[in-house]
């Protein structure tokens, strides 16, 4: 009839019966922040509780569930290209066409892409067509040794046709060659020109044309943008720590705040009154009451602690 007991909480009187005094349901406290927890009080769970900031960089303009924080422009890479317009009568076979019959970049800008353009001047194209005599195939005697003009470049000899075409790059401006019109010493301005004074007429200026050239320059960039997310109370049941993403963290438990002990008269035909009596953690259990049991001596309690 008597039970294995863990320990006896106290003895009333002496029976042939042993009692049992049963601690079953339990009364927990809500979530409380563990800090204000009485002392010595047993702790049946625990949960942390801490907010998040999650940061992230995107190419995307919106991007769901975060907040945009900022943005800027980062070079992604960049090219250029020489180029220029080319005048009517330009030998279009000419190398130098090739190297310059580009149009110049464009600027452009969407919300995440732009294109920055820098068209700045290089120097000069020069270029004529030049005469060359019927059945003469050795250039270095036609561009040295005939050293001719055309009637004081005023019309054309007979037997000459422009099928000669020369041009040359340059950044020298030779401004005062080109102001004297009709002055072959123009073309002293380079080595290339100087022996060969031959040159064609057209509407009274002198057939030695120049223009402009520009290198046109592009750099691409995309738009980087920062965003956050904010979450608040998010939990875990292990420790967390803070951090630069994770802050205003809290712990809580919950505790226990009265036991309902529950009193077992141990044998058939025995009773005891009350039946429980609910104590409040880190309370003494107080008057305990006495079992009744015909023609049996009460022992004493004795402490079973049980899940049921």
């Amino acid at each position: 009839m008597k039970r294995q007991l863990a320990s006896i909480l106290c003895v009333l009187c002496l029976f042939a019966c042993f009692g049992d005094m049963i601690p079953r349901a339990k009364a927990v406290s809500d979530w409380t922040l563990a800090a204000s927890v009485p002392d010595g009080a047993k702790i049946v769970a625990e949960k942390w509780v801490y907010d998040k900031r999650t940061y992230k960089d995107s190419r995307e303009a919106n991007l769901s569930g975060y907040t945009l924080q900022s943005a800027e422009w980062v070079r992604e890479g960049g090219g250029s290209t020489d180029y220029a317009s080319f005048p009517s009568g330009f030998d279009t076979g000419h190398s130098i066409y090739a190297q310059l019959a580009h149009s110049p970049y464009t600027e452009s800008q969407t919300e995440t892409k732009k294109r920055d353009v820098s068209n700045v001047w290089k120097g000069y194209v020069y270029w004529h067509w030049m005469y060359k005599i019927d059945g003469v195939t050795d250039w270095t005697t036609l561009q040295f040794g005939l050293n001719r003009v055309f009637n004081n470049y005023s019309g054309w000899a007979d037997g000459y046709y422009f099928d000669v075409f020369r041009a040359f790059l340059s950044t020298d401006p030779c401004q005062q060659h080109w102001a004297s019109n009709g002055n072959p010493m123009y073309y002293d301005c380079t080595s290339e020109f100087k022996k060969d004074p031959r040159k064609w007429q057209d509407d009274g200026q002198l057939g030695f044309h120049r223009f402009d050239y520009y290198t046109s320059s592009y750099t691409d960039y995309y738009r980087l943008f920062h965003y956050v997310r904010n979450e608040t109370n998010l939990e875990s049941s292990s420790p967390v720590s803070e951090s630069d993403e994770i802050y205003n963290v809290r712990h809580y438990v919950k505790y226990k705040i009265s036991f309902t002990v529950y009193f077992d008269a141990n044998g058939e035909g025995a009773s005891v009154n009350p039946a429980s009596k609910t104590v409040k953690n880190g309370s003494p259990y107080g008057t305990l009451p006495t079992p009744k049991w015909d023609n049996h001596k009460f022992d004493g309690w004795y402490k079973f602690e049980t899940t049921q």
